[in-house]
């Protein structure tokens, strides 16, 4: 078999462990049995292999990125990573960088801006990036709890009126939003003519930045 189709069987073999997922984060979210189920059934999750060729230690220049900070779009990221080269995945936790650490047979689970809103917040997207280290390394990358597109995202029952999270005083809730529109908005936000469109070209690219990678907009 080829590698498509080598893709192919690995991403259908993936199906129990999404559907696990899904369930867990009912139970953790107070929601009925089968609510994510429902709304994530037909929902297009994606398996990817991200591959990092070798770059010398003489050619990497200093603060050098693989990936630079940011938040994932969608529900749950699935991450495996490359046991012959874990390093250089860090997550920003109280404004400092750590080191995600790699232990053999196990998932990186990241949880993205979309499940960052529908928790209202009470999850939040983690910010994450990936050093430039000598070495090539590869990553699988999958993802659960993706809703349809026709899907409508509203805060979950358990989530809404909580305590403000630190910097969100006085937010209140996220207003419902068509997942694909939602979808739309996030791909719409990596385009350079972003503020234009948006008509904010006063704002700070810096806080626009900021505001994106930590899901306050």
């Amino acid at each position: 078999a080829g590698l498509k189709e080598e893709m192919m069987e690995f991403n259908d073999s993936t199906a129990e462990m999404r559907r696990a997922l899904e369930k867990a984060c009912e139970l953790a979210l107070g929601l009925e049995d089968g609510f994510l189920g429902a709304t994530c059934l037909g929902g297009q999750e994606s398996l990817r292999l991200a591959y990092y060729p070798d770059v010398p230690a003489s050619h990497i220049l200093d603060g050098q990125m693989r990936y630079g900070a940011h938040v994932d779009s969608f529900g749950l990221t699935v991450l495996s990573l490359d046991p012959a080269s874990p390093g250089g995945l860090q997550v920003n936790i109280d404004d400092a960088w750590v080191d995600v650490p790699f232990i053999e047979g196990s998932i990186v689970l990241n949880v993205g801006a979309l499940l960052s809103r529908w928790t209202n917040g009470r999850w939040q997207a983690s910010v994450h990036r990936v050093l430039c280290n000598p070495g090539a390394r590869l990553s699988i990358v999958s993802g659960a709890v993706r809703p349809r597109d026709d899907v409508l995202i509203e805060v979950f029952p358990s989530c809404r009126q909580r305590a403000a999270a630190p910097g969100g005083e006085g937010r209140g809730d996220f207003p419902p939003v068509l997942a694909r529109d939602f979808y739309a908005e996030r791909v719409a936000m990596h385009r350079p003519s972003y503020l234009q469109e948006r008509g904010l070209p006063g704002q700070s690219v810096q806080q626009i930045s900021h505001d994106i990678r930590n899901y306050r907009i």
